[in-house]
């Protein structure tokens, strides 16, 4: 909400990112009850998500916060950080 109120640009990429992880998420589920390797998925899960909150909190959302820092130094309405 706070991306769209603010006029965020990177809006459409950013819920594309998390489309993704949902995905990906979705997919490792259904290949737990697959292949029944608890271990394999849970390993596969690991990378997944120390990957992709690592790019994801340092990218994406960095670029966020950088964006609203400076339309709130600039005097425009995105909300505080």
């Amino acid at each position: 909400m706070l991306m769209k109120n603010s006029s965020f640009p990177g809006l459409d990429e950013h819920v594309s990112m998390h489309e993704y992880f949902r995905e990906n998420i979705e997919r490792m589920a259904g290949n737990l009850h697959a292949i029944n390797d608890v271990s394999k998925v849970a390993e596969e899960l690991k990378v997944f998500l120390s990957g992709w909150l690592e790019d994801h909190i340092l990218s994406t959302d960095m670029k966020m916060a950088g964006f609203l820092k400076e339309k709130d130094s600039a005097g425009g309405s995105g909300g505080s950080l």
